[in-house]
């Protein structure tokens, strides 16, 4: 109870006690979304010897064809690290035999359907850039190619495009006005590379390729995320600041269950409080909506605003090395399955006034869910002051609120009105 004798009455709440029965097909849409809390594992920054609160380890791959994730790191020396995608265990290293050059030997790396494995350094004008071929895990890297391309920054974005008859690998760094493209055919065993056109630092941070289409989304910091014909090098789409801001690094894309979803690192590029990754449903241009955000990888501040994310459609999984702060592996299906549940509220019977900036919260519980202790879908949702579900205003009387919740669960609630959830405010 909040005491407003300031104002001449007392404000307790206002009680609707209801109960939702979620259905998947039957809420309308909102702009709500599920904050995955919990790592299915994390390695921490100090953890293990060649992981840090250092710049030195950036990038990180899922391998198709072996489950494995590879992460490259610099701490103690350029490694590339096989680790286990159950529990993060270190498995092996890839060889590094004849890896040598540029500003860091090895920086990032990218892995096709079929296993084989790229990696590239990091150049700065008056260096080679280099991107070197591993067959498998077992075997020894060749070199791909070595350019110093027009001399300049490549390797501070990395990515790989497949289809049917080629791969794509990706590059491109700091403020380029166009990103690489060494094109492999796999029938006739060669490459041949281009430079391809976009606006200045368009490409800085990363690719997510839309594998078959020829398509390829690039991002970087200050920049909008884009999607990128690789055929014509037509820009395609510019996804304005509102959807999904541009602060952000490097990008994943995946079609799950006939969804186009974007997961996009880090969300507030060296800020400690944005290392965490985003995720966006980007199926439809005109409507794209974030459905899930993953919980903080770490407090540590990442100056470069460096680390990977890769999105693995097959078991809706997303891999992320977080620079500074964290390895870890996280299941985004409650993100993918969880629906928005709108509550529509009208004030009017309230025995005095609200006003847009008083309080309507909705209080309640989850059946069977231990509200007083756990959250739901990365939301408090408690009988008492603590729930995090506060209404928006809008307009009047009218109040809305948004509940992420899983198809088939049960959802009691009330709200509660006030001029503050501050006990102490008058």
């Amino acid at each position: 109870m909040l005491d407003s004798t300031m104002k001449g009455t007392i404000r307790t709440f206002a009680a609707l006690l209801l109960t939702a029965f979620v259905l998947g097909w039957s809420f309308q849409p909102a702009q709500a979304q599920v904050v995955l809390s919990d790592a299915e594992w994390s390695i921490e920054a100090g953890d293990v010897d060649w992981f840090a609160d250092d710049n030195n380890t950036r990038g990180g791959a899922l391998n198709p064809a072996t489950g494995n994730m590879l992460v490259v790191s610099r701490s103690g020396g350029p490694g590339v690290y096989i680790m286990d995608p159950t529990d993060g265990s270190v498995l092996g290293q890839l060889s590094l035999e004849g890896v040598s050059g540029g500003t860091f030997p090895i920086n990032l790396v990218k892995v096709a359907n079929d296993g084989t494995i790229y990696a590239g350094n990091l150049a700065i004008p008056g260096q080679a850039f280099k991107i070197y071929r591993w067959d498998d895990e077992d075997s020894d890297p060749v070199v791909a190619l070595e350019d110093n391309l027009n001399n300049q920054r490549f390797g501070d974005a990395f990515g790989i495009y497949e289809d049917d008859d080629k791969y794509v690998i990706l590059a491109s760094g700091g403020g380029n006005e166009a990103f690489l493209a060494l094109t492999y055919d796999k029938t006739a065993e060669t490459y041949s590379n281009e430079l391809i056109d976009v606006p200045a630092g368009y490409a800085r941070g990363g690719f997510g390729s839309v594998d078959g289409a020829n398509q390829v989304w690039i991002n970087g910091f200050g920049t909008p995320l884009t999607l990128v014909d690789l055929g014509t090098g037509d820009i395609l789409l510019e996804v304005p600041a509102d959807d999904i801001p541009h602060a952000t690094m490097d990008v994943s894309y995946a079609e799950i269950d006939g969804r186009a979803i974007a997961a996009v690192f880090p969300s507030i590029t060296t800020d400690p409080e944005g290392q965490y990754v985003s995720i966006y449903d980007v199926s439809d241009a005109e409507n794209i909506i974030q459905i899930g955000r993953t919980a903080q990888l770490g407090p540590n501040v990442n100056l470069n605003g460096t680390g990977t994310v890769e999105i693995d459609a097959d078991s809706k999984s997303l891999y992320i090395v977080g620079t500074n702060n964290a390895v870890a592996k996280f299941d985004i299906s409650p993100a993918l399955d969880a629906v928005p549940v709108v509550l529509n509220f009208n004030a009017a019977t309230v025995p005095d006034t609200l006003k847009a900036g008083d309080v309507v919260q909705v209080r309640g519980a989850v059946a069977d869910h231990d509200w007083e202790n756990d959250l739901y879908l990365g939301q408090a949702i408690r009988w008492n002051a603590g729930s995090s579900i506060l209404a928006e205003n809008i307009g009047g009387d009218y109040w809305t609120a948004t509940i992420m919740m899983m198809p088939g669960d049960n959802l009691e609630f009330k709200y509660w009105t006030g001029f503050s959830l501050d006990p102490e405010e008058p």
